[in-house]
């Protein structure tokens, strides 16, 4: 009996240039002892001169700490297609927008099409 490959929809995301660009700046700074303020200074130079450290100092220091929030808008959806035998699937779950199925090498692949979909497509083959 020949093997049934399913043909569906992968889906994945990638990260939009604009937050590509927003994490590349904050990783810029990698260590809190390498921030600076506007003049080029950092914490311990102002600190080692018995100086008041800026605000604009203070600031980052304290969005350093927060780091960086990732929203949906960051994200953007990409399809492609998808190619799975149905004899590798070991389970799936389904929810209102994808599927993540299951294979038995461990892996899931995410699709577009639902639990219902899938099993009309294994449904049909068989008839």
């Amino acid at each position: 009996m020949q093997r049934l490959r399913l043909k569906l929809t992968g889906r994945g995301e990638i990260l939009t240039k604009e937050a590509q660009e927003k994490l590349d700046k904050e990783n810029e700074v990698v260590m809190f002892e390498d921030l600076t303020c506007d003049q080029g200074r950092t914490r311990e130079q102002y600190e080692s001169l018995a100086m008041k450290v800026p605000q604009d100092l203070i600031e980052k220091e304290k969005n350093f700490e927060k780091g960086i929030d990732l929203t949906d808008d960051d994200f953007e959806v990409l399809e492609y297609p998808a190619r799975i035998y149905e004899d590798e699937i070991v389970g799936y779950v389904t929810s209102e927008e994808e599927t993540v199925i299951f294979v038995k090498t461990g892996l899931t692949f995410t699709v577009k099409e639902t639990v219902e979909e899938i099993d009309e497509l294994i449904d049909n083959h068989y008839k």
